[in-house]
C-alpha cells in the first residue's frame, strides 16, 4: 500500500483492481496548522492530537530501531528493550559525565 493525504494506491494492482474503497466518514480536516489553531482556543482536539500522534510517532520510532538492531521485545512501562542490548543503546543515549539529563 502507498498512501498520501488524498491517494492510496494497493500493490500489486491487478490483484486489486475490482477493490472499492469504503464510503468516507472522518470529515476533511480544514488543515494541520488551523486544527491546532482551533484546539489551542479551546475548540475540538485536532484530529492529530498527542494521545494519537503520540503512541503512532513511539511505534514507528521503535520499528526503526528493531529493523537497525535485529528485533527485539519492548517493555513500554520500563522503557527498555528485552532480549537485545543493541537495540537499548539505539533507544536511550548513554551522555557523557557533567552532562547527564536528570
Amino acid at each position: 500500500m502507498v498512501c498520501g493525504f488524498d491517494k492510496r494506491k494497493l500493490y500489486p494492482e491487478e490483484k486489486f483492481a475490482d477493490f472499492t474503497a469504503p464510503e468516507p466518514f472522518i470529515p476533511d480536516s480544514p488543515g494541520f496548522y488551523n486544527e491546532w489553531i482551533s484546539a489551542c482556543k479551546g475548540g475540538e482536539a485536532a484530529t492529530c492530537h498527542f494521545d494519537y500522534s503520540g503512541p503512532m510517532a513511539e511505534t514507528v520510532l521503535l520499528g526503526n530501531v528493531a529493523y537497525r538492531a535485529g528485533g527485539f521485545d519492548w517493555d513500554a512501562e520500563s522503557l527498555q528493550t528485552v532480549g537485545n542490548t543493541v537495540a537499548q543503546t539505539l533507544i536511550q543515549t548513554a551522555y557523557r559525565k557533567g552532562w547527564e539529563i536528570d
